[in-house]
């Protein structure tokens, strides 16, 4: 199943891939404007833009029942790893706080909806389009909240989504120092 946001959701989402795609060639290019623990915040000029991200610290893979080992594109190097972002966009109308997303780093299925579960609590989210096939994003707003509020909770997150090939990987990641983060990149972003 397929899911994507609709109406101002879906202008909202363009802007936060768009964000997101910049951070992650930020995260590249220049050191984060602070770190906490498994967190790096970054932030973006014209327009402001401020991001909370965190690299996966685990990472499982299974096709047809066996253990695989993940080939990853984006970015072509070969230590990247699945990314989940909690993204700030200040400037964009209405303003967006706490956007979350994650790149898988390969082509996500449309058939199967990545899943965030983080504790006892799992969600839904939505897969990639034409446009960013390897991206998937909380369903909504209100889903924006509840995941972060988990994620503040929580000891992990993990995301796992299933590839065009069929590989679902799940990735793993510590949410130490996610609450300081968050909270570092909304300040920047006010």
């Amino acid at each position: 199943m397929k899911i994507e946001r609709t109406g101002l959701s879906a202008l909202i989402l363009a802007v936060g891939l768009a964000g997101a795609v910049q951070a992650q060639q930020a995260a590249t290019d220049t050191p984060p404007a602070a770190t906490f623990n498994s967190w790096d915040v970054y932030v973006q000029e014209s327009p402001r833009q401020c991001f909370a991200i965190s690299t996966a610290t685990a990472i499982k893979a299974r096709r047809e029942g066996r253990d695989v080992s993940v080939r990853r594109g984006e970015p072509p190097t070969e230590a990247f790893r699945g990314q989940l972002y909690v993204s700030f966009y200040p400037d964009a109308v209405p303003a967006q706080r706490g956007v979350v997303t994650y790149n898988a780093g390969y082509t996500l299925t449309a058939e199967a909806a990545p899943v965030a579960k983080v504790g006892e609590r799992s969600f839904a989210m939505a897969a990639g389009n034409n446009e960013n096939p390897s991206w998937a994003w909380s369903l909504d707003e209100k889903q924006d909240e509840e995941l972060v509020r988990a994620m503040k909770a929580g000891a992990d997150a993990v995301m796992t989504a299933r590839s065009s090939r069929g590989t679902e990987v799940s990735d793993t990641f510590s949410l130490r120092g996610f609450t300081a983060a968050f909270d570092e990149a909304d300040k920047r972003c006010r």
